[in-house]
């Protein structure tokens, strides 16, 4: 990420970067969602007509005027499952861009490219660009004669051997030693052609491109701008000639130190921090012209044609137009900022920050006015649309879990609805591995508690800003309040945690406490900035845990501090606290012993259905510890990574999931959306530290414990047909009771209602899948 902001403002983005008793009988009318679409209908992609194996055609929402209830659409392909919303195809998309005629759609699953047709709404082109890696970013060149891609190829990963003892010709690897391996890349630039050939291939020495100018084409497409990274605040760029494919790079200290760098024109790039110019065909430097843009110390590219730049400068944010030396001031945008520039010119449409707080703002240039000034929802992209009166947004759901990853893609149209439009394009269900049962499980709940869906009628409620980067989510099952625990909301205030409570009322956010982190944190920040040069160490206060207790009288949070010691160790310790849920008081705090003689890096924590007993999972690892008294009782070796760690409901049993290297799921090394959670679960009886039950060669998404029982469960997935098998295992025997398969959409994760009777999977479609088991269990 490449941000033209000063290092103080990088750090704060970064850290601010987590029934109803009877089941009714026979289908639902469907719900109207809320959506922009109906204010731009022939500018936004339409929604997909998607059939299903076991349902007919599922239809899709019709717009709804924004004073209705928003809700969504429920179907029942079948008895004893339900779904709730509709099929988006863009939901799992990431790195899109949209060609300058408005008329395709470019973006990725995975490795996965797909070309979306926006006129026919369908896939025009579907193929993969690389076998083993990762999509990084795409982009068109001004007239769409080319799209670049830029991919991360993984190379040379050692996995975790299952042999007993190593043969002659063998070596054992030791599950903490591939904690330490850092995975190999090889970086290239895939360059294709109208006809979706590849054309060029250019192997880079970055590890992937700045945001959000990270891939620049000239105005002439012969050649492209490539602002890299290679470690935080260092840079690395080349020029990629596409007439003869050579590379272009320049001395070391522009690379690194130079910030980053735009077409001035075909022949030059310009870096205004640095006050230089390149001329990069000849290798030749120039100083800057004195009276150009002074007092400037980092631009970015704002109009398809170059012509327009969004420059910092002492003032704040500025749009200059370079054919007319023209400036327009954009008052009151501090810090991260992004934005475009309409082909006619007329207006400019931008993501800006006010303190903490991001704002998109819609200005009439002609005029020199606001538009419209609204709370940003995570727009990451912006595009506007050819001869079209709308702009294509491409947002991200920061609250969408720990592996999950939601973009929606909607059509606001450039007017005085556009505020209006934002807003309803948020009103839909987002991709998330997060969802809880809560209100006695008539409601389900996505992510940090922005989303509540009444599970008789679809109605959408809750809709609002919590917490940043929510980490966890827990619901009082007695009252409709969820509880929310992640990185505070105050601005400037990344350094600290908060827990709030959560209604399903829009304004029904409040802050409970805050928690702030130890001063080592504090110390190494102040490093980061250059204010400071020595430190014992650096924590990370970002793993935590909220519950609320069987008595509903209590909320326990967890957090643990990763501090390092050394290159090669890292001590962990965990601080849990009580509070009381009618005073939210905090009634005790408990310091865990989980480093005992061996300093490790804590990676799972999850503590007991009763509030008594703790686990902490770190790598191969695991502790089982007293939570009253915060005694260590049991060291076990693990046969794999833990990933994930849940108790039975009577605390004698504890399921871990486990992957054989961490490359193989997002909680280590996000390549890719959507990951797997694990590929082995082991039962381990809390009493003796023994592993009682395995199981390998899955593809997990959920796991756990029937609630009310020690029924375990997995829910596993068939990546490539989208097939999902639900499988109850008995107690003590760990034979599976009942299994039940659905091919609807990947699923993501799983969660039960507080009675065990119903299960919430969330796909990766946005839509949420609900199994009534006992139906189900019953059917012939």
């Amino acid at each position: 990420m490449g941000w033209q902001t000063s290092r103080i403002e990088c750090l704060c983005f970064v850290f601010s970067c987590l029934i109803i008793s009877a089941w009714p009988t026979g289908v639902a009318t469907p719900a109207v969602v809320a959506s922009c679409e109906c204010q731009a209908a022939a500018a936004s992609p339409p929604a997909v007509t998607r059939r299903d194996s076991n349902a007919g055609a599922i239809a899709p929402p019709q717009g709804a005027d924004s004073r209705d209830v928003a809700a969504v659409p429920i179907e029942q392909p079948t008895t004893g499952i339900r779904l709730y919303g509709t099929a988006s195809p863009f939901a799992s998309w990431a790195h899109c861009d949209l060609s300058p005629d408005g008329k395709w759609l470019v973006g990725f699953r995975g490795t996965r490219m797909l070309v979306w047709d926006r006129q026919a709404a369908r896939v025009a082109k579907e193929m993969d660009v690389v076998a083993l890696g990762s999509v990084q970013s795409c982009k068109f060149s001004p007239r769409g004669k080319y799209c670049a891609i830029f991919v991360k190829h993984w190379l040379d990963l050692p996995e975790l051997s299952d042999a007993d003892e190593p043969g002659e010709d063998s070596e054992a690897i030791d599950p903490d030693q591939l904690l330490d391996l850092k995975p190999k890349f090889r970086s290239q630039v895939l360059v294709f052609d109208r006809q979706w050939k590849q054309v060029a291939a250019f192997d880079v020495d970055c590890h992937g491109p700045q945001f959000p100018d990270g891939l620049l084409f000239s105005q002439d497409e012969s050649a492209l701008l490539l602002n890299g990274e290679i470690g935080t605040f260092n840079r690395w760029m080349a020029v990629l000639d596409l007439d003869d494919h050579s590379i272009h790079v320049p001395a070391a200290k522009w690379q690194r130190f130079g910030g980053a760098a735009v077409w001035l024109n075909a022949r030059e790039i310009a870096w205004p921090r640095e006050r230089k110019t390149w001329d990069w065909r000849n290798d030749r430097f120039t100083p800057w012209p004195p009276d150009f843009l002074p007092d400037t110390w980092s631009v970015q590219t704002s109009s398809a044609d170059g012509d327009w730049w969004l420059v910092q400068n002492q003032t704040g944010k500025v749009l200059y137009q370079l054919s007319t030396q023209r400036e327009v001031p954009l008052t009151g945008w501090q810090g991260y900022a992004f934005g475009q520039v309409s082909p006619d010119g007329q207006y400019f449409l931008g993501v800006g920050a006010r303190q903490a707080t991001r704002e998109v703002m819609l200005l009439d240039l002609d005029q020199e006015q606001e538009l419209a000034r609204v709370e940003d929802w995570g727009i990451t992209e912006i595009r506007f649309v050819p001869n079209e009166p709308v702009a294509h947004l491409t947002m991200f759901a920061s609250n969408a879990g720990t592996r999950a990853q939601s973009m929606t893609m909607a059509a606001v149209p450039v007017d005085d609805g556009f505020a209006d439009a934002l807003k309803q394009a948020q009103q839909q269900l987002p991709v998330t591995d997060k969802v809880v049962f809560a209100a006695q499980d008539q409601w389900l709940v996505l992510a940090g508690g922005r989303s509540w869906v009444n599970l008789s009628d679809g109605q959408l409620a809750g809709i609002g800003p919590s917490v940043r980067s929510d980490l966890m989510v827990a619901p009082q099952p007695a009252s409709e309040h969820v509880y929310t625990f992640g990185l505070s909301d105050r601005p400037n205030q990344w350094d600290e945690m908060a827990l709030t409570r959560q209604s399903r009322q829009p304004d029904g956010g409040k802050r409970l406490t805050t928690i702030q982190p130890p001063t080592e944190i504090l110390r190494s920040l102040r490093i980061l900035l250059g204010t400071q040069t020595t430190s014992q160490g650096y924590w990370s206060v970002y793993p935590a845990h909220l519950s609320v207790s069987l008595d509903q009288t209590q909320l326990r949070t967890a957090q643990w501090e990763d501090k390092t010691l050394t290159a090669e160790s890292m001590v962990s310790r965990v601080n849990l606290n009580r509070w009381e849920v009618g005073r939210h008081k905090k009634i005790r705090s408990t310091l865990l012993a989980v480093s005992a003689d061996k300093p490790k890096s804590a990676r799972h924590f999850q503590l007991s259905p009763d509030g008594s007993q703790y686990a902490v999972a770190h790598g191969a690892g695991l502790w089982l510890g007293d939570a009253e008294e915060g005694e260590l009782r049991r060291d076990v070796r693990l046969p794999g990574i833990a990933t994930g760690l849940e108790f039975s409901a009577d605390n004698r049993w504890l399921a871990v999931a486990l992957i054989r290297a961490p490359w193989e799921s997002g909680w280590m090394w996000p390549s890719a959306r959507n990951q797997t959670l694990a590929t082995e679960i082991a039962l381990i009886e809390v009493e003796t530290g023994l592993i009682r039950f395995q199981k390998k060669n899955l593809d997990l998404v959920g796991f756990g414990f029937r609630p009310e029982g020690q029924q375990l469960y997995t829910l596993q997935r068939d990546a490539q047909s989208g097939r999902k098998r639900l499988v109850l295992y008995r107690p003590t025997s760990w034979e599976p009771e009942f299994e039940h398969t659905t091919d609807y959409s990947e699923a993501l994760a799983a969660a039960f209602s507080s009675d065990g009777r119903l299960l919430a999977i969330p796909l990766a479609d946005t839509r949420i899948e609900v199994w009534d088991l006992e139906a189900l269990q019953q059917a012939p």
